[in-house]
């Protein structure tokens, strides 16, 4: 049997890197490893940009001192809208406890600060997490304060408040030796009146004078029911129940007055009185009931008894979450831990707190229903009212996402959706929560939205949550069919520390992750292409040490200032000075040039700074402006086989289509923006040099002709948009793979490339 030719021609890479193929069937248009290419829609691949700090870049000192041993935290948010101004967008930066706040319209956006704030070493692994709600800034720092920004005429002013409740839990009330509370000794009326069963009795309707029965009198309701018995109300005498009007009075008819006699004399409730008369601090609980009573006291002088303490029963910190949703504001991301607390006390990492219908700014921390609950006059819920609710199982919620008229809770241990009932929008008195994923969320900051989706890491893949042809929302690992291998060697301290963002523009999700900033090692980006449905990978090498790392990624501005230069005219004619033209330069916004911008952390020996960069560096070096460090980019293909992976086979040539990238000439008439494309092949699937089956690689970027301009000013216009060449290529086996790789300093822009691939006769 004579050798067969088989024309080959690959004119695409849009599959991205792959990872999970049979090597004997690789897709031709994917790679196999890559590193530092862009992934283009017409399935082209070139070499990215370098990546240093904006220009003029200004670097901002947190004056916190870095600790190896503790996570740094780390945030970065667009404030849209602030002041009212639809068109002022300002970005918040936070590392550590050192928080700072910068005008997207400023060239470089890190050159002038508006506010900084330092948050205390408390805050130093804190991840912040912002709103916006009626142009304010809501921050949650994982502290007990909830800090609200304001925005006017360039400053920044800002307010706490703390987020209240109603007291639903009460305390645990223990009388000899039982538990009031308990559903087996709800019933019980003690003869001694403990401060904790006292608390609870005020909690439910026993907190205001009520007009004896048969008289004019208000005084205490507990003082008049011990009266009749010698015992104290039970948790489950509803005082309601015995307010009635008395036909026989002679001064008022109609007025309700407290008989505590029908109370004694009927049964025993067989549940538990209504409660959440006081309205308390939901994280420092002990304390604020305490205050609370005081003040019930105080208002209300024929009250004879008063607490003299209670524990201080405190949730440590705050809210580390926050989102805007049905507009409100929600809280979660809270402790599980308790401190001097009792067997009524939340565990709050299953919560989610909302605030009521924000008409103004005193509404956002104001988690509760308005009418008093134990009220005999209007104690119903309202649709706009606050409150809470405990999702069942989850814990360590990590991120809160308003999609699609719903509530998205990300946690460590899966994903649940609140939303109003029958679809429709969220009310406090009508709503559902299903969960939606068993597969939990290891980074908050690494859940992207898109449209109306959202794709989060978790320890097992990259999920995308979103509803599916019968509008049900579901999960699914868009990791597994293409690069779950590469994703399962990536470490699980790095999959917590990842932060994501969505490029609109390039319909592209880029994630920085690399781990703690006291490893050596680069930070590294994962880019997952949306539209081809395809990744590809960066790195970017810290300058020395462990110094310039990359922490954050934000979205700027939909166009970025550049320079121009325009004459001075006077009635059409320019105006000169001593024979030159008078020219004016001025900032301009340059339309559909968005981009991702980057926080990095600058500088961790003494205190850390941070400043902001992106890939901009057409010179193709990461840090050009501190040290020019070269980066390798290179892309090899799968292994081709041509459907007969027993017979071997030979590629006498390869033809490269490479774009030609120079575009002008700098001193000594050297072209600019040059290229490289340095290839080799590697055959019979092999997985190193020192198999002996991989080529020398050879410069297949070669200009035809040499082009002389006549002055620096011309372009490098040699005719062609495009450099093909054609190169002889050694070796055999029964798969070949092809390299294409970078060299320093140079662009790479590849096409595709066509081959005659000859197999061999026999084996």
């Amino acid at each position: 049997m004579a050798q067969q030719k088989l024309p080959v021609e690959i004119n695409s890479f849009g599959g991205g890197l792959i990872t999970e193929i049979n090597p004997l069937n690789f897709p031709p248009n994917a790679s196999a490893d890559e590193k530092n290419m862009r992934l283009n829609r017409d399935g082209s691949r070139n070499r990215r940009l370098g990546f240093d700090l904006e220009n003029n870049a200004v670097t901002i000192d947190s004056s916190i001192s870095f600790n190896p041993a503790d996570t740094l935290g780390a945030s970065q948010y667009k404030w849209k809208n602030a002041g009212g101004d639809v068109d002022k967008e300002l970005i918040v930066l936070q590392v550590g406890g050192h928080m700072s706040i910068y005008d997207l319209d400023n060239a470089p956006v890190s050159g002038t600060v508006l506010y900084t704030e330092d948050f205390g070493s408390t805050a130093y692994a804190k991840d912040f997490s912002y709103a916006v709600v009626d142009s304010y800034l809501v921050a949650a720092t994982g502290l007990g304060d909830i800090a609200i920004y304001d925005y006017s005429s360039g400053a920044v002013v800002k307010t706490t408040d703390r987020l209240l409740i109603r007291d639903l839990f009460g305390l645990e009330a223990v009388v000899d030796g039982d538990d009031l509370t308990l559903t087996s000794n709800m019933q019980t009326r003690p003869t001694t009146l403990e401060d904790e069963h006292l608390y609870n009795l005020r909690n439910q309707a026993w907190a205001l004078p009520r007009l004896k029965s048969n008289t004019e009198v208000k005084d205490d309701p507990i003082t008049h029911f011990f009266a009749q018995e010698a015992t104290y109300p039970a948790n489950s005498d509803n005082l309601l129940r015995a307010l009635l009007a008395d036909s026989s009075d002679s001064d008022n008819r109609t007025i309700e007055r407290f008989f505590a006699e029908n109370l004694i004399d009927s049964p025993t409730g067989s549940s538990y009185s209504p409660k959440g008369h006081f309205i308390i601090d939901a994280m420092n609980r002990g304390s604020s009931r305490l205050t609370q009573e005081g003040m019930l006291v105080a208002r209300n002088i024929e009250l004879d008894f008063s607490l003299t303490s209670l524990g201080s029963d405190v949730t440590p910190g705050g809210a580390s979450v926050l989102e805007e949703y049905a507009g409100r504001v929600w809280y979660s991301g809270f402790s599980g831990e308790v401190t001097e607390g009792d067997s009524k006390s939340p565990r709050m990492s299953s919560f989610v707190m909302f605030s009521r219908l924000v008409k103004d700014k005193t509404d956002i921390t104001q988690c509760y229903q308005e009418a008093d609950p134990t009220s005999e006059i209007e104690s119903d819920i309202v649709a706009t009212d606050g409150g809470f609710i405990r999702i069942n199982g989850a814990y360590g919620i990590k991120k809160l996402v308003n999609v699609a008229n719903s509530l998205f809770v990300f946690a460590l241990n899966g994903v649940w959706r609140i939303s109003g009932e029958d679809q429709s929008g969220f009310t406090a008195t009508a709503y559902r929560v299903d969960r939606i994923s068993q597969e939990g969320c290891s980074s908050g900051d690494s859940v992207a939205f898109v449209e109306d989706s959202m794709f989060y890491w978790a320890n097992s893949g990259i999920y995308r949550v979103g509803a599916n042809e019968y509008g049900d929302w579901t999960s699914v690992n868009i990791a597994q069919p293409l690069i779950q291998t590469f994703y399962n060697e990536i470490p699980v301290e790095q999959k917590k520390q990842v932060a994501g963002a969505f490029d609109s523009y390039e319909q592209k999700i880029r994630w920085i992750y690399g781990g703690p900033l006291n490893v050596s090692g680069p930070s590294k980006e994962l880019v997952f292409d949306t539209l081809l449905q395809a990744f590809s990978v960066n790195d970017v090498a810290v300058t020395s040490g462990t110094d310039h790392r990359i922490v954050g990624i934000f979205e700027g501005q939909p166009y970025k200032t550049t320079e121009r230069t325009l004459d001075v005219t006077e009635d059409g004619t320019v105006v000169t000075a001593s024979g030159v033209d008078v020219t004016v330069t001025s900032l301009v916004r340059a339309d559909s040039t968005k981009e991702l911008l980057y926080m990095v952390v600058t500088t961790l020996n003494g205190s850390i700074k941070y400043s902001i960069g992106a890939f901009t560096d057409n010179t193709f070096v990461d840090w050009g402006g501190i040290t020019s460090t070269n980066y390798e980019s290179y892309l090899v293909t799968g292994f081709l086989t041509a459907q007969e992976s027993r017979r071997r086979k030979q590629v006498p040539y390869i033809t490269t289509y490479l774009k030609k990238t120079e575009d002008g000439f700098s001193g000594d008439y050297v072209p600019d923006s040059q290229s490289s494309c340095m290839v080799s092949t590697r055959w019979d699937w092999t997985n190193s040099a020192n198999s002996n089956k991989w080529s020398t690689p050879f410069e297949a970027y070669r200009h035809k002709r040499n082009y002389m301009p006549t002055s620096l000013a011309d372009t490098f216009d040699d005719g062609n948009s495009m450099v093909v060449t054609k190169n002889k290529v050694r070796g055999r086996g029964r798969s070949v793979a092809m390299k294409f790789a970078s060299s320093q300093g140079k662009d790479m822009y590849i096409y595709g490339w066509s081959e005659d691939l000859t197999i061999n006769a026999e084996d």
